[in-house]
């Protein structure tokens, strides 16, 4: 290398560097500056960011809280505790009152019974409730009965009558009297507390009643009655007739609209305490095709029979307790 010409490189070298230098301090500056804006920028998207975020979970809380007192309103139509459940009205004559621990209130025939209430029929009252198992109670007049949260019933006075649902067998549900506890197995059956003892009369099905001494076993057809000696009467009985009348008076036809004449056959024997019979194939079959159209629940269970049965073209007769269906000729 020429030396000549290394006092010159140093020299562009010393320059390039002190320009370098320069601009290294100008980009420090700038870049303290940018840094500075950014984080000003960097705080101010994360306090919107933040103030988002808060705006979203009052949005969803408020969303949550109105849908809850949405479906507290429409549960919770009793005015009682959303977790209790309601037994609905079906059926409704005289003065019937429920009380829940505000005071007794009296029932309508759209209204619904919590199950935690006691309700008081009066003379020649009664009502019928779809309880939340699905079972149907009858409570006759004159009569006090607790409905427990833990899907019980307690008679404490008069007379009720439990169906079981046919759709839920596996439901069963227990009634508490001062005599025992009846557990009922897929059945009909009326429980009346009398002056001196507790009568159990059976149409369908068998119940147990459990007490400390001993358990009995009540079979279909069948009356039971034991005293508050213990002492214990038992005969066979008629499931239906005159005695079982009052049981379908307060109950409404279902509306079957739609559905074969078959099915009103099916429903109407058993609210009866009748069996069903037909006398031959071809009349089976017309049962089975026919429809029953309009509603009937503005008739008894006898009259909704009569009308279904002219409007099927069919005929029926009551002997002995079993409603033989025929064709017309």
């Amino acid at each position: 290398m020429d030396d000549s010409k290394r006092p010159e490189t140093k020299a562009d070298d010393i320059a390039t560097l002190v320009r370098l230098a320069d601009q290294a301090t100008i980009s420090g500056e700038r870049m303290e500056r940018v840094r500075a804006v950014a984080r000003t920028e960097w705080r101010e998207k994360t306090r919107r960011r933040t103030r988002n975020r808060m705006i979203g979970w009052i949005a969803a809380s408020a969303a949550v809280l109105a849908m809850v007192a949405i479906l507290g309103g429409v549960f919770n139509r009793s005015g009682q505790d959303p977790l209790i459940e309601l037994a609905l009205v079906e059926g409704l004559t005289g003065g019937v009152t429920q009380d829940s621990g505000a005071g007794a209130t009296i029932l309508t025939g759209d209204g619904s019974v919590p199950m935690n209430a006691v309700v008081e029929t009066a003379r020649g009252a009664g009502v019928a409730l779809r309880l939340p198992a699905g079972h149907s109670l009858r409570i006759d007049g004159e009569s006090e009965v607790e409905l427990r949260t833990d899907g019980s019933v307690a008679l404490l006075a008069g007379t009720l009558y439990l169906e079981s649902d046919s759709r839920a067998p596996n439901s069963p549900i227990d009634v508490h009297t001062p005599f025992g506890t009846v557990q009922e197995i897929g059945t009909q059956f009326e429980l009346r507390l009398q002056q001196r003892g507790l009568r159990i009369r059976l149409r369908e099905g068998t119940v147990r009643l459990d007490r400390p001494d001993s358990d009995y076993i009540v079979e279909a057809g069948t009356e039971f009655n034991i005293d508050s000696a213990g002492k214990t009467e038992t005969r066979s009985i008629s499931t239906y007739g005159g005695e079982w009348d009052w049981v379908s008076t307060m109950t409404p036809v279902p509306d079957l609209r739609g559905r074969s004449t078959h099915t009103f056959l099916t429903w109407v024997v058993r609210e009866k305490g009748w069996s069903l019979a037909f006398n031959d194939e071809d009349a089976l079959r017309a049962a089975q095709a026919a429809i029953v159209e309009g509603r009937l629940d503005q008739l008894t269970p006898d009259e909704a029979l009569g009308a279904v049965m002219q409007a099927s073209r069919l005929e029926h007769r009551l002997t002995e307790g079993t409603l033989v269906v025929s064709g017309k000729p």
